[in-house]
């Protein structure tokens, strides 16, 4: 916590919980089993879903969990100061059968102001090039504030265009990229039926965003300056009180495609004994 702030975070996943202002008001969406049981998902070493569960490296082939494997694992505190924490996990007999690398995957939660600087660090144990994807999936309550509906709020972005790359039926990436139809001059207004065909997903969206209304003072800024992509997204088909803000490294696999972790070309690839 800091003078603004007070922050929990769980150790499995190390997921982030709470985010409470100091007059007590929670941000964060609090999970719920009929819409979404988790707050605030770290995804790692892979973005969204792949094409059966599987990958393949230098002819082998791999199961992969949507979002990776991090958010099923178990952290352990490295660092923790008053208003910072730094959490991490390592490989294990489990990941190498899923990904066949030796790692550290830290992820750190430092408080200034009313700000948390949310960071993940890859350190690459390996004698071998390392491929990953990193991402965030906070949800955020909306409305924020008594007596708002949902669809009195927007996302508010700093292009008056983004792109949209489309999904399949089945969720999957396809090639196809339009101007997103959703965004008019800047703003997205929010709505249920929005997020019916599951995430959008955009790229050249700008490096922030702002979760806000003209009903009410407060708002959300979520800048994410190293990521590609943005997806935002609340359950398909539900009443959801909470919008996900999602900036990802790279994007989930193609309709159809079994990807190779060598040949994906919005991976990361970190070098043996470097660190991300």
């Amino acid at each position: 916590k800091n003078e603004e702030l007070q922050v929990q975070v769980n150790s499995l996943g190390a997921e982030l919980w709470s985010i409470q202002d100091k007059a007590g008001k929670e941000y964060l969406w609090q999970g719920e089993e009929s819409t979404w049981k988790n707050r605030a998902t770290n995804l790692f070493p892979f973005c969204g879903r792949m094409t059966n569960g599987i990958y393949t490296y230098q002819g082998k082939s791999y199961e992969m969990q949507i979002h990776g494997f991090a958010k099923s694992m178990e952290f352990t505190a490295v660092e923790q100061k008053e208003d910072c924490l730094t959490l991490a996990i390592t490989e294990n007999a489990e990941t190498l059968a899923a990904y066949p690398f030796h790692f550290r995957y830290l992820v750190r939660y430092q408080l200034v102001g009313k700000t948390i600087r949310y960071s993940y660090i890859v350190e690459n144990k390996d004698e071998k090039t390392m491929y990953f994807a990193v991402g965030g999936h906070p949800g955020f309550q909306v409305p924020m504030e008594k007596g708002l509906a949902f669809e009195d709020y927007e996302i508010g972005f700093t292009k008056k265009e983004v792109e949209q790359i489309l999904l399949s039926p089945e969720y999957f990436m396809t090639r196809k990229v339009v101007v997103c139809p959703a965004v008019k001059e800047s703003k997205m207004r929010l709505h249920h039926d929005l997020f019916d065909k599951d995430a959008l997903i955009l790229q050249n969206m700008g490096k922030e965003v702002v979760i806000q209304s003209e009903k009410a003072a407060t708002k959300i800024r979520v800048a994410f300056p190293d990521m590609t992509y943005l997806a935002i997204w609340h359950r398909p088909h539900t009443q959801a009180g909470f919008v996900c803000i999602e900036p990802w490294s790279s994007l989930p696999a193609e309709q159809g495609v079994v990807e190779d972790l060598e040949k994906k070309a919005d991976l990361i690839e970190l070098s043996a004994g470097k660190v991300y």
